[in-house]
């Protein structure tokens, strides 16, 4: 069965691949033990763990040492029966978060909970001592590097090219197509093709294509994320024909014909047979007008805010930062604000994996973000 591929690189994986991976990702040292049956005793080797990352957090070891400290990231000390947990003073919420459930895991499954979490900037004393005798003594903690950087919204973002792979000639050639808009007509079943965008490069596969078309197709796409200098975390997704994707058919007209269905006739006989078309440019058409009427009763926006009510705690709003607007989980609940000089907007947008029972205490968050108030100049509404 065809189906989509898609390339992931170590340190540098998609928002999408993280996203199910809840408490964040964990690298740990590769390597195969003997096959041959020996006894050993139970020994344990202290370990220093760097958790870093802004919405999707990754974990991995470091070196043993307080010089790998620093201000931006949450740190995790394994000395066996007792864990340290070091957050940084501008390591940020997710951080802290993939951090502490790092800790407990390791307590409860390595250690079968009989180890202890230690917090040695909040605990001092000798508990701090001890943290800072594991490391080899007291260093001076550095700032460190910056978390992933903010994608920059640029023009680049709404530039795409479209090449043509095909060795139909008897030689290999690559070709660019320059007509636009793209058409689904303008793909052959024998070759295949290439869409470049700003972090996301498809590599479309033809069910006639030839071996070294789809080798040569995916090659020609590792190139340019390195000669152009792709942003980290582009992806590279191969496409079978027939398993494209809805990011894929929204650059080409033809993948959504109308649909048309006949009513025949009226009961009394009277010959009713009409033809519904389902224009999707007219739907598109009507939802922008509903837009603009939405804009219009705001008038000018003053302030835009978005709170997520987590699965853990339903009833406390947390306000969430610019960066990470847009990127919502299904089992967690989120409330966009939208205050403007005429009218207020209050959107719950509520994930499917959330029970009745749960979706009932949200009323109480959304009190505290509205403060109480009621009034015909503010509108809520839930979103599934």
């Amino acid at each position: 069965m065809p189906s989509r591929h898609h390339l992931e690189l170590m340190h540098e994986e998609s928002d999408l691949f993280l996203s199910y991976w809840k408490n964040g990702v964990v690298y740990l040292k590769g390597g195969v033990e003997s096959g041959f049956k020996h006894v050993v005793h139970e020994t344990h080797q202290t370990t220093l763990y760097q958790c870093k990352g802004r919405r999707y957090p990754r974990v991995f070891p470091v070196e043993l040492s307080g010089n790998s400290l620093c201000h931006n990231d949450v740190f995790i000390l394994d000395v066996g029966e007792n864990i340290y947990f070091w957050a940084g003073d501008k390591a940020n919420e997710f951080e802290k978060v993939s951090a502490l459930n790092f800790a407990v895991g390791i307590k409860s499954d390595s250690r079968k909970g009989k180890a202890q979490i230690h917090y040695p900037r909040d605990m001092g004393g000798e508990t701090e001592a001890n943290f800072w005798a594991a490391l080899g003594g007291r260093t001076e903690v550095k700032a460190g590097e910056a978390d992933e950087e903010t994608k920059e919204v640029t023009n680049d973002r709404l530039v795409y090219n479209f090449y043509h792979v095909s060795d139909a000639t008897g030689k290999m050639k690559v070709e660019v197509i320059e007509e636009r808009p793209l058409r689904k007509v303008m793909l052959d079943s024998n070759d295949s093709y290439i869409l470049e965008m700003y972090d996301k490069v498809y590599v479309w596969q033809g069910k006639g294509a030839t071996l070294e078309e789809k080798k040569f197709g995916m090659a020609i796409a590792n190139k340019h994320k390195e000669i152009r200098k792709k942003p980290k975390g582009t992806t590279i997704t191969r496409v079978p024909e027939g398993c494209e994707d809805i990011i894929w058919k929204s650059f080409f007209e033809g993948y959504y014909a109308n649909d048309k269905e006949d009513f025949g006739k009226g009961k009394a006989g009277i010959d009713m047979s009409t033809t519904a078309n389902q224009n999707i440019s007219k739907i598109t058409n009507q939802h922008l007008k509903a837009a603009a009427i939405i804009k219009d009763k705001l008038g000018k926006i003053v302030s835009l805010k978005t709170y997520v009510l987590s699965n853990s705690d339903l009833r406390t709003p947390q306000e969430i930062s610019v960066e990470e607007n847009g990127i919502f989980f299904s089992e967690n609940i989120y409330v966009v604000d939208i205050v403007g000089q005429e009218h207020r907007y209050l959107v719950c947008w509520q994930g499917y994996k959330l029970t009745g029972e749960q979706l009932s205490q949200t009323s109480t968050a959304i009190e505290k973000i509205c403060k109480g108030e009621l009034s015909s100049n503010m509108s809520r509404m839930n979103v599934l």
